[in-house]
């Protein structure tokens, strides 16, 4: 990869509480480049970030950073570990610096892609949902079969926790499925769907583009 110096990133970073600054990382308005992968922003398709403490029984170990971002054809995974708050300021200043300048660069785009997804006739993908028109399938395998229950939106409820998305049936309690953010892949987007149906009216939006169809 070409030698580059990033303007808003340091030019290398740690993974972890006891390791030196060594990874080359590169960031601006048009590249994301760590190590050896370099992924155009305009061509990044998916995102999936998010913290989780790390734990051994009952006793703390520290935190877990992840940040990925793909496009069709590469991938690039950030982790960072800081281990019993050794570095606990430089991983989450690090962090959310990179978290922010990607989402700056290409959330209204994706934002806009997961919308017509979603009202394509294939549907919008998160983890185990399938999301269209009409409300969401959840798709729950087991060792033999895989069962779909569907929730249409006026049944639909939703929960967001500090390490996930969790989406309810109102009116059958045996419906319902987690969507993490470190294990699945635009679960912030559709977050920000959901609100985008239930607080900003867009739900009319889709009833009125079902009815053109």
């Amino acid at each position: 990869m070409e030698e580059k110096t990033a303007f808003i990133l340091p030019e290398y970073i740690k993974l972890n509480s006891f390791e030196r600054k060594k990874h080359r990382i590169y960031l601006d308005d048009e590249i994301f480049a760590f190590t050896d992968t370099e992924i155009s922003l305009i061509d990044v398709s998916d995102l999936k970030f998010g913290l989780k403490m790390m734990q051994f029984h009952l006793f703390s170990l520290g935190r877990k950073y992840s940040f990925s971002v793909k496009s069709p054809e590469k991938e690039i995974e950030l982790i960072f570990r800081s281990y019993f708050g050794l570095g606990n300021y430089y991983f989450d200043t690090l962090y959310h610096q990179i978290l922010d300048a990607v989402w700056d660069r290409v959330a209204d785009r994706l934002l806009a892609e997961k919308v017509q997804e979603l009202k394509s006739e294939k549907g919008l993908t998160v983890g185990n949902c399938v999301i269209r028109t009409a409300g969401i399938t959840i798709y729950q395998q087991s060792f033999f079969s895989e069962k779909a229950a569907f929730i249409s939106w006026q049944d639909l409820t939703y929960k967001k926790n500090y390490n996930r998305l969790s989406v309810y049936s109102k009116t059958n309690s045996q419906i319902w499925t987690n969507l993490f953010f470190t294990e699945n892949w635009n679960v912030e987007f559709l977050m920000h769907i959901l609100d985008w149906l239930y607080e900003q009216n867009g739900l009319a939006e889709l009833k009125t583009d079902k009815t053109d169809q």
